[in-house]
């Protein structure tokens, strides 16, 4: 068994039922599992079927149990984008190719890499079923079989002018299929038919000579499989598929889908029944290639917002997995039920705040969604789609939520009445049309009476938070990204973009305003005693500035970024940040201006920050689209 002899490996301890936490992390928000945290370039399923591996742009190979998603193995491999990937027949070595030229064997039992050097940098391989030799194909206009143990080329075949991509061995390793792709489309739109569109090389693996190719005129062909030692099935860009005789590179029939997105890449079953396509829309279509169906698409399966990179089918044919963005999607096959759907945000936490007493946590995403979720054990509550755009803000107050949207809205949310028919836990209460443009940020006041809003038309508008009535509206803020944050008593409101402009609530009136920080403003938050005021700025520092006057009282630095988001604890004591290129936040003592202490452990930069209303608990919305809950005090 594969598993087994990689659980040794994993190096990580996982509290029951749940996923991985750093130290000092007492709860995650959204799952971790199944996710990387950059675009998943390729998939593989093991020999045995009881392992998922998984690569890309993170530069780390992945190993997951597919029955529950759990992480079995990770490791970043050589610091490079990683875009081949290929199992050798036992189950115990991986392939592996980077955009450095160099491919690497990685045996798991020994935790150990084994790089060489290739001609050129090999973004597909491919091991033989013997595995003796492997298959590269890379950013020159050469297929490649090369030894496996060394890494030295024994065959190099021309592919002309044309660009190799993907590669498959016949079953029985005798020949090795290439697909060559004409990448000059301005010379196609000219005019210039002399070169093919695509071509398929098939080549003697033992001599390195080519027999009849395969052309193809005017569609590109984008992915191979093998039916048996004697056909083959390719996909196109447009979706279609075609089925050859190898031999005389004839083609024997095709199977068309109207209306079909753009395709990327296919994974044939193993019974050469079912073939999964995967789609520039995030879709997977699942198709038979049964000349006696009624329907070819037997179903079209969502895997995300971003185009899926690549689909693997298990060995025994029971599983479809897919990936799309930073995700891993499964399903089980042939019924096409999805397989572990995982609570959590498809993009970036933009946006957290402690609701109904700290009892829950909403956050808002770039997935355009609001959550809620039990700050108890981090459960999903309810999941509400919050914009038309992406959510940029979030206040709540009591059990009240509000959110600033891209599509120029703010909402609120409220408790929703218990009935049979709902259980949701809010209900939309206003839904302003707020701002001619982007919602940018939003608060609410510390009785909960008054919203601010302000947004990318250079506005700030203040609203009565239960009949949504505008009680003013002040033009002409100077900047083009806006954030906003009441005083403790609801009397002022501050708003900083170039600079901090804080505003009388009943009048309107500038109470003061503060210039020339020499960067954008891109977070700030008032203090809960009214006392101070921090100002997060572009050039990575943090301004503490007096609550009443705007004079600056400490300058903070050491953050590696831009800063991304600043809360104060309840008592004003603690400042709370993060910033870009960190994978964490800081903590500082407000009166001394110093830093306390760091928490890491997020895979991304962290957006968003929010202290829990006893202070014990501060809770990290990353770009990793998950949340971290922090212990902060006792």
């Amino acid at each position: 068994m594969l598993v087994p002899a990689l659980a040794f490996l994993a190096g990580f301890a996982a509290p029951p039922g749940g996923d991985e936490l750093p130290e000092g992390a007492v709860l995650r928000l959204g799952s971790a599992r199944l996710r990387h945290r950059d675009p998943v370039a390729v998939l593989e399923f093991a020999p045995g079927g009881d392992a998922l591996a998984s690569s890309g742009h993170d530069g780390a190979v992945t190993l997951w149990d597919p029955e529950d998603g759990a992480r079995l193995f990770h490791r970043r491999i050589g610091g490079t984008v990683q875009l081949g990937l290929s199992f050798a027949s036992d189950g115990k070595e991986l392939l592996l190719a980077g955009g450095d030229s160099i491919v690497r064997t990685w045996r798991f039992r020994e935790e150990e890499a084994k790089p060489f050097q290739v001609e050129e940098s090999a973004r597909q391989v491919r091991l033989a079923p013997d595995g003796r030799t492997f298959a590269a194909t890379g950013h020159d206009t050469f297929a490649r079989i090369l030894d496996a143990e060394t890494g030295a080329t024994i065959h190099s075949v021309s592919c002309g002018d044309l660009l190799p991509g993907a590669a498959a061995f016949s079953p029985d390793g005798a020949t090795l299929a290439v697909i060559a792709v004409n990448r000059n489309k301005l010379l196609q739109r000219r005019g210039f038919q002399e070169q093919p569109s695509a071509v398929l090389h098939l080549i003697d693996t033992a001599t390195g000579e080519e027999r009849t190719p395969i052309v193809a005129q005017n569609v590109v062909l984008q992915d191979l499989a093998w039916l048996d030692g004697a056909r083959l099935l390719t996909c196109d860009a447009k979706g279609d598929l075609k089925i050859w005789d190898a031999a005389s590179a004839e083609l024997l029939r095709g199977v068309t889908v109207p209306e079909a997105a753009p395709a990327r890449c296919m994974a044939l079953a193993p019974a050469g029944d079912l073939v999964a396509i995967g789609l520039d829309d995030g879709t997977v279509s699942l198709r038979t290639l049964a000349e006696d169906a009624e329907k070819r698409e037997l179903a079209r399966l969502e895997v995300g917002r971003m185009p899926v990179a690549d689909v693997a089918i298990a060995p025994d044919g029971g599983m479809l997995a897919a990936a799309a963005g930073i995700a891993v999607r499964l399903w089980t096959l042939p019924e096409a039920e999805p397989h572990l759907a995982f609570p959590r945000h498809a993009g970036p936490v933009s946006a957290v705040a402690f609701a109904d007493g700290g009892a829950r946590i909403a956050t808002a995403s770039y997935d355009h969604t609001l959550r809620l979720w039990d700050a108890a054990d981090g459960g999903e509550v309810q999941n509400v789609e919050a914009s038309a755009g992406f959510v940029f803000g979030l206040a709540s107050h009591g059990g009240r939520v509000v959110t600033a949207g891209q599509d120029g809205t703010v909402r609120t949310w409220a408790p929703a009445e218990a009935s049979e028919e709902s259980e949701q836990a809010l209900a939309l209460g206003l839904d302003l049309v707020a701002h001619g443009a982007a919602t940018t940020g939003v608060a609410l006041s510390a009785d909960g009476a008054t919203i601010a809003s302000v947004g990318a038309d250079k506005t700030l508008a203040l609203w009565d938070a239960e009949t949504g009535v505008l009680k003013r509206r002040i033009e002409g803020l100077r900047g083009l990204r806006f954030v906003v944050s009441f005083a403790p008593e609801g009397n002022r409101v501050a708003v900083g973009s170039i600079d901090l402009q804080a505003f009388e609530v009943q009048s309107g009136e500038e109470a003061f305003k503060v210039s020339g920080f020499g960067a954008p403003i891109t977070t700030q938050a008032w203090s809960p005693d009214g006392a101070t005021i921090a100002v997060g700025l572009a050039d990575r520092s943090i301004r503490l500035l007096d609550g009443k006057t705007g004079d600056q009282i400490h300058v903070l630095y050491g953050h590696l970024g831009r800063l991304n988001a600043v809360a104060f604890s309840p008592d004003s004591r603690t400042l709370a940040s993060a910033s870009a290129h960190e994978l964490g936040l800081r903590l500082w003592d407000v009166a001394k201006g110093e830093e306390l202490r760091r928490l890491e452990g997020h895979d991304r930069d962290v957006l968003s920050l929010a202290f829990s209303p006893d202070g014990k608990l501060v809770a990290a919305g990353s770009m990793d689209a998950s949340v971290l809950v922090w212990r902060v005090a006792d």
